[in-house]
């Protein structure tokens, strides 16, 4: 009876061996494969036309961006149209060289612009122009299709703007949103009517502008005292726009440096 017991024993552990072995081979067999399929995966990736490869990665990048919240999607296009507007406005060629500042005795010039509706965006480009490199673009530079293009943009930059942070802008403890809708009857009606050629721009342009780069604003009304003169005066800035209001119509005040 121990005989067969010791037979049955040593039967099991021969079978346990060969189990235990066949286990360690198809893991080993299956290890193989995995690398194998991996290596001709790379491998055949390495080969594809190089179209093919973009495509790939290009799809890798929507589904990246499908990942971020609208609110980021919205911020980088916010801040390529304010980079692309920086660009635009130091290529403007000026209306003539003797608009170049500081070869005189007086401490500043009031730049007038057309009265073609438009002229507080204008007014607000040539202010910057001038911020940047001290040039003044004149009454019309010479490529005007340049600056209308910037005023476009300019008007773009703001609605933008407005999408993301409207909600938390607020004036005099009363929201901005509120202020638009009791001038223009409503948000998307603002919206559609400030890329209308004939715009008036004004009070609500003044603040977001202010907070969009980040710089003060001084508005030196001469007969509509319902503006208030200053805006953005909680940044440091040391660059400022100074524009002046008179009979419905926007100067650029440029001082020399």
């Amino acid at each position: 009876m121990s005989q067969i017991t010791e037979h049955n024993n040593n039967t099991q552990t021969i079978e346990s061996r060969e189990s235990s072995e066949i286990i360690r081979t198809t893991s080993h067999k299956d290890l193989s494969e995995n690398k194998t399929s991996k290596e001709n995966d790379e491998k055949s990736e390495s080969v594809l036309p190089k179209k093919t490869l973009d495509s790939k990665q290009e799809s890798r990048k929507v589904r990246d961006i499908n990942h971020e919240s609208e609110d980021v999607i919205n911020e980088r296009a916010l801040r390529t149209n304010m980079d692309e507007f920086t660009f635009n406005v130091l290529t403007i060629k000026p209306q003539s060289t003797r608009f170049k500042l500081g070869d005189c005795n007086a401490k500043l010039m009031v730049q007038d612009g057309p009265p073609d509706g438009q002229c507080f965006f204008r007014s607000f480009i040539v202010s910057s122009r001038y911020n940047m490199d001290e040039t003044n673009i004149g009454y019309i530079p010479t490529d005007d299709h340049v600056m209308n293009r910037l005023i476009i943009n300019l008007k773009r930059i703001i609605i933008d703007y407005f999408d993301i942070h409207g909600d938390s802008i607020h004036v005099d403890d009363c929201k901005l949103e509120h202020g638009i809708i009791a001038e223009h009857k409503s948000v998307e009606k603002w919206k559609s009517k400030i890329f209308n050629k004939t715009y008036w721009g004004g009070e609500i342009e003044m603040i977001l502008l202010s907070k969009i780069f980040q710089i003060k604003i001084k508005c030196i009304c001469r007969l509509n005292s319902r503006f208030n003169n200053d805006y953005g005066t909680e940044y440091q800035n040391p660059l400022e726009i100074i524009i002046t209001l008179k009979s419905n119509h926007y100067k650029s005040i440029l001082f020399f440096r």
